[in-house]
This record gives structure tokens, C-alpha cells and sequence, in this order.
């Protein structure tokens, strides 16, 4: 996984090449 930290996602993922519609909010979830 790769975690931005920004207002806009990437244009795509600098690990996968996906484009920034595969981004999700972080949420901790426990």
C-alpha cells in the first residue's frame, strides 16, 4: 500500500500505477 498525505490524491499510485480513483480515506478501524 502507499499512504499520501495530502488534500488531492496523485494522479496515479507511485507504487502501482493505478490511477487516484483506487485511493481510499485512512480510517482506523479497530
Amino acid at each position: 500500500g502507499y499512504i499520501h498525505e495530502g488534500l488531492e490524491p496523485p494522479e496515479k499510485c507511485p507504487a502501482c500505477i493505478r490511477p487516484s480513483g483506487h485511493f481510499e480515506l485512512f480510517c482506523e478501524n479497530w
